[in-house]
């Protein structure tokens, strides 16, 4: 796996299988390496199902669906851009890419549910102790576990930061 610039191949399914197709020039020896992210694929390969099914966290882009009652998905890339989609009642996501504009102009109630959610990040991290040993974890688990809470955490940092943001552009 490869994220970004480490990325030089792709994986292509056709009518006789799955192929895989370099996007530049390899060299003789040089390892092949492709990305998960599929461009706007958010449903297919968040950061949580990342971790769930492969064991690892991708550096950039990370992409988070937080549920109910938050309802927000957001992609957070390595330049700083933020990208949010708020799920609607109506099931459908309502855009808003940060990297021109302001972000969405989400309610003061699912602001309060996204605090809530960086609080319960935080609660975890003074419980547990962040470089603290869990001594019925592997150490390599653990690992993973501390870098998938420091990538959630972030996220939820990044929708609040820009949310501020946006409040004191209005005003």
């Amino acid at each position: 796996h490869g994220d970004g610039r480490a990325a030089n191949a792709m994986g292509v399914v056709t009518t006789e299988g799955y192929e895989l197709h370099t996007t530049r020039t390899v060299k003789a020896g040089e390892q092949l390496a492709m990305s998960y992210d599929e461009g706007n694929a958010f449903d297919k390969y968040t950061t949580e199902r990342l971790f769930h099914e492969y064991a690892f966290v991708e550096s950039y882009p990370q992409r988070f669906h937080l549920l109910a009652p938050i309802n927000v998905k957001v992609s957070v890339y390595e330049s700083g851009n933020v990208r949010v989609y708020d799920v609607d009642d109506d099931g459908y996501d309502d855009y808003e890419d940060t990297t021109n504009k302001n972000l969405l102009n989400l309610s003061e109630q699912k602001i309060l549910d996204i605090q809530k959610e960086l609080h319960r990040l935080e609660q975890f991290a003074e419980t547990y102790g962040v470089g603290e040993r869990m001594s019925q974890v592997p150490e390599n688990e653990e690992s993973m576990l501390w870098q998938f809470h420091g990538a959630a955490k972030n996220a939820v940092e990044r929708i609040l930061a820009q949310q501020q943001l946006s409040k004191k552009q209005e005003s």
